[in-house]
């Protein structure tokens, strides 16, 4: 089913791309990202994830996922004014390639700009709302990273300085069935060319449900605000940018970037009441880079606090603290080889339990198009990854050593 539905958008995407070029008008666009990686342990031969301590592990350690998007524009009219039709589907596919793929649709809606007034958009139908920039390190949307089912309106200031938007979602929560609604508002603002800020406010609802036996869940809601500041070239070739998200209740219950569980907003545990209100969440993330035409630095930590407020459950793995950091260094030999070095430290610390660490390093040999910031992609990558855990980490039967090899690709274009 999903092979006929990639084929189908294909051909229509070359006879949007045919009729564009009839026209004379550049009316289709086609972009994608992803990363596929094949990992096995040297030691064993076994096909492994990478994936140990934390769910919030590095860029190059995480699992193969690509997304296509398709992009029309059926009207464009000679004062600015446009409506364009978008679709995006992502697919997360299996360490082990022999398993297939999770297929998860993102975008599908129509969004109209500039047609009642220069600047206003209006916008309906199924979308991913993301916060102004992510985590690089982590491929991480510390702000926002929403699945949305409704629609919306925004503005732009003529000078792109300024920028508002306001958006209403109708939604099912994937356990238990129950509906809702949330509402959303975004506001950016660039100072300067050297520093923007972006704000966000978040606050949804779940309706009463009869689960049936005489179980009934209340109904339930959440809030959360946040915030991102970026500095941008402090220094040539370089910048900072800082986020801040603070939640409660049902917005606390974030998806696990990367993975289909993104997609995912359904409280784990619940009071007495079948209610999450009394569940807070705070998440503070930083990301920076420094470039040269001969070497380059990413730095990027994320540390999160978690409390639903109940007493320990067993098998309760979110509340506490759980941090990290990590730092990438690489050096340019010639125009194309550029080879690299990470180290990451992560920490897990749940209630009634001991801290859990984990240390990597990872030598990542990269073949690039050309130098630059992010090394232009696409980029073939090869990776090493020594993991050292303690205790509380590799659990009774894990091993404290633990060591993988992988190989594979990261593209962008659009």
């Amino acid at each position: 089913m999903v092979r006929l539905v990639v084929l189908s958008l294909l051909l229509t995407s070359f006879l949007f791309a045919e009729e564009a070029f009839d026209q004379g008008l550049n009316r289709m666009t086609f972009s994608s990202y992803g990363r596929i990686m094949a990992s096995i342990d040297p030691s064993t031969g076994d096909l492994i994830s990478g994936n140990t301590v934390d769910e919030m592990v590095q860029r190059s350690n995480k699992a193969s996922f690509t997304d296509l998007s398709f992009t029309y524009t059926p009207y464009l009219d000679k004062n600015g004014g446009s409506a364009k039709i978008v679709h995006t589907s992502s697919f997360f596919y299996d360490p082990t390639w022999m398993k297939g793929f999770d297929h998860k649709l993102d975008n599908l809606y129509v969004e109209f700009n500039n047609l009642m007034m220069k600047g206003l958009r209006f916008w309906g139908g199924r979308r991913i709302f993301k916060g102004n920039s992510n985590n690089y390190l982590y491929d991480y949307w510390p702000i926002e990273f929403i699945p949305v089912m409704g629609g919306g309106v925004g503005y732009t200031t003529a000078d792109g300085k300024k920028s508002i938007d306001y958006m209403l979602s109708f939604q099912r929560l994937n356990q238990t069935g129950r509906s809702g609604h949330m509402s959303l508002v975004k506001y950016r603002q660039t100072l300067s060319p050297k520093y923007t800020f972006h704000l966000y406010g978040e606050f949804r609802t779940a309706e009463e449900v009869d689960l049936g036996g005489g179980q009934t869940l209340d109904n339930d809601f959440g809030w959360a605000v946040g915030g991102e500041f970026d500095l941008n070239n402090p220094m040539p070739k370089s910048y900072v940018k800082l986020f801040l998200r603070v939640s409660g209740g049902l917005s606390a219950y974030e998806r696990i970037p990367g993975t289909p569980d993104q997609y995912n907003d359904e409280p784990l545990f619940v009071n007495e009441d079948g209610r999450s209100i009394e569940t807070v969440k705070v998440v503070f993330s930083a990301d920076s880079a420094f470039d040269t035409k001969d070497f380059g630095i990413r730095f990027g930590t994320y540390i999160q606090y978690f409390d639903d407020g109940l007493d320990p459950i067993a098998g309760q793995e979110k509340d506490g603290i759980r941090a990290s950091y990590m730092m990438r260094f690489h050096y340019y030999m010639g125009e194309h080889f550029r080879p690299g070095i990470e180290l990451a430290h992560h920490f897990l610390k749940i209630k009634e339990a001991d801290l859990a660490q984990e240390f990597k390093i990872s030598l990542a040999p990269e073949l690039v198009t050309q130098k630059g910031l992010n090394g232009l992609l696409p980029r073939i990558r090869m990776i090493y990854t020594l993991s050292i855990l303690n205790d509380e980490a590799k659990g009774a039967n894990g091993d404290r050593v633990q060591h993988y090899l992988g190989l594979g690709a990261q593209w962008l274009f659009f």
